[in-house]
């Protein structure tokens, strides 16, 4: 009996030691005023949980923090009061220079991540979103800094873009949602086409890259392909130096996890190209045979068709790799108006038809521009007697 008692001692004993450690290690910093970035409470870095307070519509509780070196500050609130939505937003605060903080972030929802790209002062304000809401119960607050471990930060835009190489590997990550990770590549006079893929995906992250080159006479960037899901290729255009990004596609996920990007180089395999465009096309006549590829997925190759007034012409084709499935679409030419106008809209091969005239464009592509092969395939264009 005696020792049932006494480990019931013990073990109200500890209990109570430890709710006592944890309401002890949340520490209540509603100091006001601190309305104004002069009247900021210093925050030690290490707080695990503080308490502060909404006591009126419009309150404003700045707060002070000393960052030790480049890394992430995540704050988050595990117990806010109903009616109440936080927000925090970033700033810095410099008597010498201004009577005024300059702001470095948004207004932020929680929970929210702010990259810091040096050590130094800084100071965050929290407000509800509206300035419409009040209460006197405790928001329950928890920081946490986090030393930089992306080796290519800070890469957040073009001009900071990290430089990689063809044929290699690059770990990286996309920490926070709003990241955005530049990277450079000089192509040394290559032709031909870049192949990137990610290793691995991780749940709600939706990673897009989107290639660019820059713009000489601008402070900005000239796209090159849109934004894409992994795995994408690019052909490479004749420029000195590609740019890819890569995001969240709508920037509202993130991974402390790392990833892998690939980046293969793949010669040109189509000695076609570049004839992506009826500008570009390559000059061809009935009874010839063409070798082409459908490469990379949102590949056109455009053909300029010389040929009688009359004939009757069978395109066919051989060899096609899965999953391309191949489609032919033939144009007319008005050379006074300089536009193009369908003369047979997109057809599946074999295809046969009569010709009208003596010039033509075409163009083929893949019938959904979602398959694409690195083999080439051949198209041979009989003149049907």
């Amino acid at each position: 009996m005696k020792t049932k008692n006494v480990s019931l001692i013990i073990f109200v004993t500890l209990l109570f030691f430890i709710v006592s450690c944890s309401k002890s290690a949340i520490k209540d910093m509603d100091n006001e005023p601190n309305n104004k970035v002069t009247e900021a409470v210093p925050l030690v870095l290490d707080t695990i949980s503080f308490i502060t307070h909404i006591q009126e519509n419009g309150d404003f509780d700045w707060f002070k923090i000393e960052i030790p070196e480049k890394g992430y500050y995540k704050l988050s609130a595990p117990k806010i009061p109903e009616g109440l939505k936080i927000q925090v937003k970033f700033a810095k605060y410099n008597t010498e220079e201004s009577n005024k903080e300059k702001n470095i972030s948004d207004w932020l929802d929680l929970p929210a991540i702010y990259h810091f790209s040096e050590k130094g002062t800084y100071f965050y304000v929290l407000h509800d979103d509206f300035d419409d809401a009040s209460s006197e119960e405790d928001i329950v607050l928890k920081p946490k800094f986090t030393p930089e471990f992306d080796d290519h930060e800070m890469n957040d835009d073009i001009n900071t873009a990290k430089e990689l190489n063809f044929d290699q590997n690059y770990v990286f990550y996309l920490y926070p949602a709003s990241d955005f990770d530049w990277f450079k590549m000089k192509l040394n006079g290559k032709k031909g086409y870049l192949k990137t893929s990610i290793d691995k995906t991780y749940e709600g992250v939706n990673l897009q890259v989107k290639f660019a080159k820059k713009n000489p006479d601008e402070n900005n960037y000239i796209t090159i392909k849109d934004w894409h899901e992994f795995p994408v290729s690019l052909a490479l255009p004749e420029t000195d130096e590609i740019y890819l990004s890569i995001h969240d596609d709508f920037e509202d996920a993130y991974s402390e996890n790392p990833y892998t990007l690939k980046l293969q180089y793949l010669p040109e395999m189509d000695s076609n190209e570049p004839n992506n465009d009826f500008k570009s096309a390559k000059n061809v006549s009935a009874g010839d045979t063409l070798e082409l590829a459908i490469y990379p997925k949102d590949d056109f190759d455009w053909f300029k068709l010389s040929v009688a007034k009359g004939d009757s012409l069978k395109f066919v084709v051989h060899d096609v790799a899965e999953p391309v499935h191949p489609q032919i679409r033939i144009y007319t030419y008005n050379e006074d108006e300089n536009n193009l106008k369908t003369f047979r809209d997109w057809q599946d091969f074999p295809f046969a038809t009569t010709m009208t005239d003596t010039s033509y464009y075409f163009s083929i592509h893949d019938d959904f521009e979602d398959a694409r092969s690195e083999k080439t395939f051949k198209l041979i264009i009989k003149k049907v007697e």
